[in-house]
């Protein structure tokens, strides 16, 4: 869906500029065929998208009467020729044998998506010059994805209440007051999240084609949520985890002959606890 967007791109009420050069890097329609339409432009933080079979693509705003050449959407595989999914994938430091983390090993991947003169076909195009639907299409994609955050993301939420508290113990704060004031913290804002998606789904409405169409209040207000929130969860985890998880030696080091002794020794941090679960947890 999103798009680069170019500086030299001025919209006012009823004026509009676009230079040549920003022209192109839109998504649009250089050809038209009997068969098909043929498409270059760019498409920039596609979260995952080097991991589909299918690419989806829609238009990102409202569009002008005169913006028919934009006014495009289509699915295609991933793998059509012309397509070239430039991606950026999550730092994970690999860990050896029997010190892994499961969790580390799924990480983000972010693709910046190019359409170099690629062929699309005419049953795999939802929209051809229909510059009235530009933003129907981009407000329901970002409805929806906004009500998938609020349940996803409170699962994500869960995954961090549980890291925290298991971090909490091994340092034996778990039963301080402030520790389970901000644990608390945590749960509120997954369960708050997680509620509001179920408020979109409770009071939906059914558009015509028999699709549920989530509430555009309680999905944004979820959304919202997280987002305001994401970085005070952050904060939380690491104030209880300490700056060990930040400088710990790697895996590599905990089993070596000469210095694994000291690593597994002042890694422990209390009693009935050995160093090992930390390391992991870190």
């Amino acid at each position: 869906m999103t798009y680069k967007k170019p500086l030299n791109i001025l919209h006012a009420t009823k004026k509009k500029f676009l230079s040549i050069q920003s022209m192109d890097m839109y998504l649009h329609v250089v050809d038209r065929r009997e068969d098909g339409i043929v498409v270059r432009g760019a498409k920039l933080h596609n979260t995952m998208a080097p991991y589909a079979d299918e690419l989806i693509v829609i238009p990102t705003r409202a569009l002008n009467k005169d913006e028919k050449d934009y006014a495009v959407a289509f699915a295609i595989p991933a793998d059509t020729d012309g397509v070239y999914l430039i991606a950026r994938d999550a730092f994970s430091v690999k860990r050896e044998p029997g010190m892994e983390a499961p969790y580390n090993d799924f990480g983000d991947i972010e693709s910046f998506t190019v359409f170099d003169n690629v062929f699309i076909p005419n049953d795999r195009i939802f929209l051809n010059g229909e510059t009235e639907f530009g933003s129907e299409l981009a407000m329901l994609f970002a409805l929806f994805h906004r009500h998938s955050y609020c349940g996803y993301k409170a699962g994500v939420g869960d995954v961090m209440v549980g890291t925290t508290a298991l971090l909490a113990d091994y340092n034996g704060v778990e039963k301080s007051s402030p520790t389970r004031e901000k644990l608390a913290d945590l749960i509120g804002v997954a369960e708050l999240v997680y509620a509001e998606g179920i408020a979109a789904s409770v009071k939906s409405v059914k558009a015509p084609s028999g699709t549920q169409i989530p509430n555009v209040i309680y999905a944004n207000v979820g959304r919202e949520l997280v987002g305001h929130n994401i970085y005070h969860e952050y904060d939380i985890l690491c104030g209880i985890a300490g700056g060990l998880p930040a400088t710990l030696p790697l895996s590599k080091e905990y089993n070596n002959p000469a210095v694994g002794e000291f690593i597994r020794k002042y890694t422990k941090r209390r009693q009935g606890f050995s160093g090992y679960g930390r390391y992991r947890t870190s």
